[in-house]
């Protein structure tokens, strides 16, 4: 899979306004905050960053799949399909990252929720590696 310079556009262009929000926020924060913290206020800024990123990119998932959906199906690498699914999981990859070391395990379907995803019955998820059991 090779990416293109219109990829990376591509992704600049959903990502940009997240970590503009997520900055803001952060600032926000910390200027409201830094008087009844102090030293804690960069701690607490950070944590309001990786929440701002991940809810803002949770939001820019959903809008872009309502706006630009991907159909199902296979799709060339050089389409303009294949491209808006790279974009799509990039932003979710990064968003979900932001989020899941600040959320217990038991809480997981709940993230992936946020993201779009439709969890039915039964189940399980994990944020471990996956691995195939194998008889020696």
């Amino acid at each position: 899979m090779q990416a293109s310079w219109k990829d990376y556009l591509l992704i600049a262009l959903v990502l940009t306004p997240v970590g503009v929000l997520a900055i803001g926020l952060t600032v926000a924060l910390d200027l409201g905050l830094r008087p009844w913290i102090g030293p804690w206020s960069v701690p607490v800024g950070v944590v309001g960053f990786l929440l701002a990123w991940a809810v803002g990119s949770a939001v820019a998932l959903r809008a872009l799949r309502r706006l630009a959906p991907v159909p199902p199906g296979e799709h060339a690498q050089t389409s303009r399909e294949f491209a808006r699914w790279k974009a799509l999981t990039v932003v979710y990859r990064l968003g979900q990252g932001a989020l899941a070391p600040l959320l217990p395990f038991f809480l997981t379907p709940w993230l992936s929720r946020l993201y779009g995803a439709r969890i039915g019955a039964d189940v399980q998820l994990s944020h471990g590696e996956l691995r195939a059991d194998t008889a020696a």
